[in-house]
């Protein structure tokens, strides 16, 4: 999102302020833009992996599949020669929004036949299981980009923060039945988290607050899980890390994680 300062008229309605309700909007504007941007290009690689997948001796297989699209995301530039995904975002550049919209409606109903069955539990009916979508390192969209967005309440204007454009484009392109958005990030300003997510465009949108998301039982089988992918020699740093894991890994240094149900 470092781009938008890039972005045309971008740097000129932003020194016109908030009260420049024009101006106002045209950030908005020019933040879901490069939102969607990006939220497309996870759609067309993930489908390409999957389509090229299910081509291999074997066909799909999914759990073996699931884990090469995390550790493309995490670490697309150790698989691949550049960062795909930021690659294709920026030749979407010429696409509208509403174009960045449907063509992202239209990835997201090629996946639909590879989503498993599970119980509703408001209904007890069977339904797909969402998607779920991880937003990462959200402590910096309530630190930058400060003051280019604000309120509803044209009366009382209030600056807010780049996470409420970020939060309104990603759950209002798709159905909460369809994809599900997940914040998390360490050393999150409570305050300035809350003042977004209870500002009125969010009231019929529901979310939890999430501080202890450790997934392991007990030290031990967590140190077996990371020792999968640390190298193999022994040293006294290996095992501080291992510690220090633990702590990590389960919320204990973390002052907010938020997920949306």
């Amino acid at each position: 999102m470092s781009s938008l300062d890039g972005s045309q008229d971008y740097a000129y309605v932003k020194s016109r302020g908030i009260c420049d309700g024009a101006a106002v909007l045209h950030m908005h504007q020019k933040a879901e833009h490069r939102i969607l941007q990006f939220l497309l290009a996870r759609f067309l690689l993930l489908n390409l992996l999957i389509t090229e997948a299910s081509k291999c001796e074997g066909g799909l297989r999914p759990s073996d599949h699931r884990l090469l699209w995390v550790l493309l995301q995490a670490r697309p530039t150790d698989m691949l020669e550049k960062d795909a995904f930021t690659e294709l975002a920026d030749t979407l550049q010429i696409a509208s929004v509403e174009d960045l919209k449907t063509q992202i409606k239209k990835e997201y109903s090629k996946l639909e036949h590879i989503l498993e069955f599970v119980k509703n539990p408001a209904t007890g009916e069977p339904t797909r299981r969402p998607l779920y979508c991880l937003l990462d390192e959200i402590q910096m969209t309530t630190a930058i980009q400060m003051g280019e967005h604000r309120s509803d309440d044209v009366k009382n204007l209030k600056e807010r923060f780049l996470l409420r454009p970020i939060w309104q484009s990603m759950i209002e392109i798709l159905e909460p039945t369809e994809m599900l958005l997940i914040l998390s990030g360490t050393a999150i300003n409570e305050n300035s988290l809350l003042d977004v997510l209870n500002s009125s465009i969010f009231k019929f949108n529901p979310y939890a607050i999430v501080r202890d998301i450790g997934a392991f039982d007990d030290p031990d089988a967590q140190r077996e899980y990371i020792e999968r992918y640390l190298p193999d020699e022994q040293s006294e740093a290996r095992k501080d890390f291992l510690k220090r894991a633990w702590g990590w890994c389960r919320g204990r240094y973390f002052q907010e994680s938020c997920r949306r149900y």
